[in-house]
């Protein structure tokens, strides 16, 4: 059986792995988390401090390279119009329970 016909049931926290449709083909994620935790925490850091859209895409790029997606997924992201590609990162890392865009930045005042 090839990889791309195996499904994960789920990593160890229990989160399925994330799929997404480009150019009618199905490619599979794994979780974010599985990348979040393979990343170096100043990547998270950064992204949360920040808090602006590119060091969320950043953040989800680096997640990305980190926890394993087949290079055809990895393509397919690549060929997808920047604001599709923005929204499939989105909800990879929301699914995979990856949200530091939510997350509360410190005030100055």
């Amino acid at each position: 059986m090839s990889n791309r016909n195996r499904r994960r049931p789920h990593n160890n926290r229990g989160i399925r792995d994330f799929t997404f449709e480009h150019n009618g083909r199905v490619h599979v994620l794994p979780p974010a988390s599985d990348g979040a935790a393979k990343i170096p925490a100043g990547t998270v850091l950064d992204a949360v401090e920040s808090g602006d859209e590119m060091s969320q895409l950043r953040l989800g790029w680096s997640m990305l390279k980190a926890c394993g997606a087949t290079p055809e997924a990895i393509e397919a992201l690549r060929a997808m119009p920047m604001t599709r590609f923005g929204e499939v990162i989105g909800k990879w890392m929301k699914h995979g329970g990856v949200n530091p865009g939510e997350s509360r930045r410190s005030s100055d005042s």
